[in-house]
């Protein structure tokens, strides 16, 4: 089995983009600025969903995400790729702006579990949950009080796309083929065991 990360999510330390305007930033997923940036540079849903480690369809959503948050078309189709309206062209200096910062402060500042304050969203199955989570909570308790564990449903055969869309920062889920952008690692191995009756000619 393994678990699977799609990579830190931009969860505090965003003061302000000037141009949105008028945003609710309690509800606001501020990964989207990534979606948005990358679409100003690349001016295509396929090449963003390639810089982003991505697929089209997680970029195509993240667009109708940021069109009623932003309220605004933000781009229109142009050939075979999209032109930004204006709204979304003065967004772009803005924005590229503020996500250096955040990359400059962030590749500079070490995590210390002790004093960081986060919340984690983990999704997983009932059976990994009731395994792992009462050790989580306590290793959790005495080493990282300040952060929160969510639990979420996890969906048989959507692993890749609740990680994709933000729905989950980690999965807890089995061994299988993922795309590079995923980063895994090993947790524990277990085997199953069959009951049945003595003689049981089907097995």
């Amino acid at each position: 089995m393994q678990f699977l990360a799609s990579g830190p999510l931009l969860e505090k330390s965003f003061d302000y983009i000037e141009a949105i305007g008028e945003m609710n930033f309690a509800t606001f997923d501020l990964n989207l600025m990534r979606v948005l940036d990358a679409l100003l540079r690349e001016g295509s849903t396929v090449k963003a969903g390639q810089k982003l480690g991505i697929s089209q369809s997680a970029v195509s959503g993240a667009l109708s995400r940021l069109r009623y948050a932003l309220d605004d078309q933000l781009f229109v189709r142009h050939g075979q790729g999209l032109r930004p309206t204006d709204y979304a062209r003065s967004l772009a200096m803005p924005l590229r702006e503020t996500l250096d910062r955040m990359e400059a402060m962030l590749s500079t500042t070490s995590f210390d579990p002790r004093s960081a304050s986060i919340t984690l969203k983990l999704a997983g199955s009932d059976f990994f949950a009731e395994m792992l989570m009462p050790r989580l909570a306590r290793e959790i308790h005495e080493r990282a009080p300040g952060i929160r564990v969510q639990l979420v449903d996890l969906v048989p055969n959507s692993y890749i796309d609740s990680l994709e869309r933000y729905e989950a920062d980690m999965a807890l889920i089995p061994d299988a083929e993922f795309p590079d952008w995923i980063d895994r690692r090993p947790l524990f191995r277990s085997s199953f065991t069959t009951i049945a009756r003595r003689g049981n000619a089907s097995i």
